[in-house]
């Protein structure tokens, strides 16, 4: 159980270890902060209650060489407080390298993947993770009609609680 832990603010200790290349949080509590790392290349935040002011300070990272990144938003019930709109940092492209992207453990999955299927990100991914969410078998449907989708290598919808889908 994380949800009764803190990581401090991450921002410290990214002034200090700037050639950081891969950085995992695991928190109940995330403060991320204002964030400048040029060789970061991963980054995870594991939460079951992520603040959408931590969401918002991973979408205004400096951070040109992130190729992953995977943000487990959590539960409003656990204190998590963000939404859709506070993603759109990221999906409108702030990570000009990205090609593994995670929103996981999110209860707005569904309205995420409708954001998605409009973004600038969704083309460059090779790699989608929605696992451990709210997705809903509508939502996956209208993900496979789409067809916004199909170009990607590998995609996760693990522990969602999806019924066996028929897919057009």
């Amino acid at each position: 159980d994380i949800s009764g832990t803190n990581t401090g603010d991450f921002s410290d200790v990214a002034k200090v270890c700037r050639k950081l290349k891969d950085v995992p949080l695991r928190a109940g509590h995330v403060t991320v902060g204002k964030v400048d790392l040029p060789e970061l290349v991963s980054f995870t935040i594991e939460s079951g209650s992520l603040s959408k002011d931590a969401i918002k300070d991973v979408g205004a990272m400096k951070a040109p060489k992130l190729e992953k990144l995977h943000v487990w938003t959590g539960s409003e019930n656990y204190g998590a407080s963000g939404g859709v709109k506070d993603l759109k940092p990221i999906l409108d492209g702030a990570f000009p390298k990205l090609t593994d992207l995670g929103i996981m453990n999110c209860e707005f999955v569904n309205e995420a993947v409708e954001a998605l299927t409009k973004s600038k990100v969704l083309p460059k991914l090779k790699t989608l993770d929605l696992s451990m969410g709210c997705l809903t078998d509508d939502t996956v449907s209208k993900m496979a009609a789409s067809g916004a989708f199909a170009h990607l290598e590998e995609l996760n919808l693990d522990d969602n609680g999806l019924s066996a889908v028929t897919l057009p």
